[in-house]
């Protein structure tokens, strides 16, 4: 979508906005695809930011529990 806008999307997302994708996505219920378009990246990049805050959050629980 963002080529079809005129503009050429984005690679990556800096950490503050793979925070914010991955907050949209999994508290606010929000599609990646939706917020890939929101960021102007692909929606790879939101899966990835948002694999990485579950991975992230799962390892902190289990650090918790041992």
């Amino acid at each position: 979508m963002a080529i079809a806008r005129g503009h050429k999307p984005k690679t990556r997302l800096d950490p503050k906005q793979k925070l914010t994708c991955a907050y949209f996505h999994m508290i606010r219920g929000m599609a990646q695809q939706d917020l890939a378009d929101l960021f102007g990246v692909n929606s790879g990049r939101v899966n990835e930011a948002v694999s990485a805050v579950r991975q992230a959050i799962e390892k902190k629980d289990e650090e918790v529990v041992a």
